[in-house]
């Protein structure tokens, strides 16, 4: 049976982080580990999932504090999933737009395919924000596909599973600090050559709390694609 972890990287998600691991395990899939990647919050996540993994063995809390940023912690959190003996790696978001609901589907996908996105454009997905964040969304999917040659409906998702062998191979190439991190991840699976598949899912405004996405980090994803595409990223 396959060691599965569900790496989410945290800041400041204590209202929601105790639900959304509950979710997690209740979906029962055999042999699941959730990892939280946190950055210290200041909000007290980290102590949430402390009191949680004192009682269970397949929770687990990466504590991170220097060299914050959602890239440097996804960056992490695949090196420990690694280290613990994952095979196979899941990739979510802490505020419930990624819901666990899609997991099994995501890891049905992952048996013909190397890397498995959550996709809110293909098939039954649906993207269930506001029109001005669905129409950006739109945008950067258009520029990531044209810039990084690809072929997806939904390169931007954070929703992701990958088998081990992928996150082995590109580890040592990933270089991004923030958000940017999806677009240094999928353009690095791309070129190794790994099949990369889609699956539709639901995509919500987060349940609780405030989102940490700024218009800096689009520009920063922006610039990000042009240096892996036609340039150094370091």
């Amino acid at each position: 049976m396959p060691k599965i972890f569900v790496m989410i990287p945290t800041y400041n998600e204590a209202l929601n982080i105790l639900a959304l691991i509950e979710e997690i395990l209740v979906l029962g899939v055999e042999n699941m580990h959730v990892l939280v990647v946190d950055d210290n919050s200041p909000d007290g996540t980290a102590k949430i999932v402390q009191s949680l993994l004192k009682n269970n063995k397949n929770i687990h809390l990466l504590l991170r504090i220097e060299n914050k940023g959602r890239g440097l912690a996804g960056i992490e959190g695949f090196k420990y999933a690694l280290a613990n003996g994952a095979d196979i790696v899941i990739e979510m978001d802490a505020d419930f737009s990624h819901q666990p609901k899609h997991i099994p589907a995501l890891l049905g996908a992952l048996k013909m395919a190397d890397v498995v996105l959550g996709s809110r454009f293909i098939g039954a997905g649906v993207d269930k924000r506001e029109y001005k964040r669905r129409f950006l969304t739109v945008l950067c999917n258009l520029y990531a596909n044209l810039i990084l040659k690809l072929k997806l409906t939904d390169p931007n998702s954070g929703y992701r599973c990958y088998k081990r062998k992928v996150l082995e191979l590109i580890i040592g190439d990933l270089k991004a600090i923030g958000a940017d991190i999806v677009q240094d991840v999928i353009y690095n699976c791309n070129q190794h050559g790994f099949k990369i598949s889609e699956i539709p899912v639901e995509f919500k405004n987060r349940r609780l709390g405030e989102t940490t996405k700024t218009f800096k980090d689009f520009v920063n994803g922006a610039i990000t694609c042009l240096r892996l595409r036609f340039g150094r990223q370091d």
